[in-house]
């Protein structure tokens, strides 16, 4: 007897889940500010989704020891799953980290702009970008060391930039005129069976300020979230600028008022910062890890309460939001630079810690 559609569609999901490969699809992120000066970017953000369709405190440090491993070292460049992702993914798990999970965001050494314009691609290619431009008119490599976890996989960091073209238009929807903004969401296959937002997951970002396209810190930058599935909130934030200064900060989720401050951290120029966020999703409870340089990663706070429900997308950005009701400053060219993407199956307690 033949399989069926969804048969194979299931078998498919644990296989991926089982063997993760470089990942390819779009939520609209809906702007959130911290302060009174964003007020404002949630309602007009949200007017556009909904006209179309949607494409604190730093913690105690110490008790790494029973969370993490200690080395990641030892791995070779994987390269791209079969038929070749484009942006290829590192492809092979990190020396002793844990069972990697869907979605791995490392990109090869020898990848160009180019490759992040196609469905083959670890993030998505269509969205989300602004209106008429492609990911090759937005990704760059800056020079530079390579970041903590890209060392061991000879994979290497990119910048997203925005400057007055970014200006996402929701698909039937309104342009959000008053935002710049450029995201990059894992591909598809790191949706299956919602592998990645359910269980224990660790995600492992390293970030750093682009001394040649330096950002506005008057203005609110949204770098990294988990939107909700119905596009509505955020479980997780990881924000610069405005309130936060020149400091990057974790949140909670976005429906508590306001939001709570899991963990900040001084964030300055010539340097990565490094983060893993563990996500307890049976548990509601989120824990960051963090360093400096090449410093191994560092519990700098214990497992804090924080509603995870909603599934979703992960989203790796530079959204500048408005400062109140102000028009965004023209003639700009702002970028961030990402190094080190990847999540981990932390179900057994463990995280990477370098």
């Amino acid at each position: 007897m033949k399989p069926s559609f969804l048969t194979l569609v299931g078998l498919l999901a644990a296989s991926v889940a089982a063997n993760p490969v470089p990942a390819i699809g779009g939520a609209v992120l809906a702007p959130r500010g911290n302060g009174a000066n964003n007020n404002n970017n949630g309602a007009n953000a949200a007017k556009g989704k909904q006209n179309g369709k949607k494409n604190g405190n730093n913690g105690a440090a110490g008790g790494a020891a029973k969370n993490g491993t200690a080395n990641a070292g030892g791995a070779t460049a994987g390269g791209a799953a079969a038929g070749g992702a484009a942006a290829g993914g590192a492809g092979a798990k990190a020396g002793n980290t844990s069972a990697l999970v869907l979605p791995d965001g490392r990109i090869k050494a020898d990848a160009t702009p180019e490759n992040f314009n196609v469905l083959e691609s670890v993030f998505k290619s269509a969205v989300v970008k602004g209106d008429g431009l492609v990911f090759s008119d937005i990704i760059t490599f800056p020079e530079g060391q390579a970041s903590l976890f890209d060392k061991a996989t000879n994979t290497k960091a990119f910048a997203i930039n925005i400057d007055d073209k970014s200006v996402f238009v929701p698909k039937g929807g309104e342009a959000q005129a008053n935002i710049r903004r450029a995201d990059l969401l894992p591909s598809i296959r790191s949706q299956l069976n919602d592998v990645a937002v359910t269980g224990v997951r660790t995600m492992h970002f390293s970030i750093q300020r682009d001394a040649t396209k330096p950002l506005n810190v008057t203005h609110d930058y949204q770098v990294f979230n988990l939107e909700s599935k119905d596009f509505s909130f955020h479980q997780i934030d990881v924000r610069t600028g405005a309130d936060n200064g020149n400091e990057i900060a974790v949140f909670g989720n976005s429906k508590t008022t306001p939001a709570a401050k899991i963990f900040s951290t001084p964030f300055g120029e010539g340097q990565f910062e490094n983060f893993a966020i563990k996500m307890d999703f049976n548990a509601n409870t989120v824990q960051v890890f963090h360093s400096t340089a090449n410093e191994p990663l560092k519990q700098v706070t214990e497992p804090v309460a924080n509603d995870l429900a909603g599934l979703g997308e992960y989203h790796f950005s530079l959204q500048k939001n408005p400062v109140g009701t102000a028009t965004q400053p023209t003639g700009i060219k702002e970028a961030i630079i990402f190094g080190g993407i990847f999540m981990e199956d932390s179900t057994s307690g463990t995280v990477t810690l370098q």
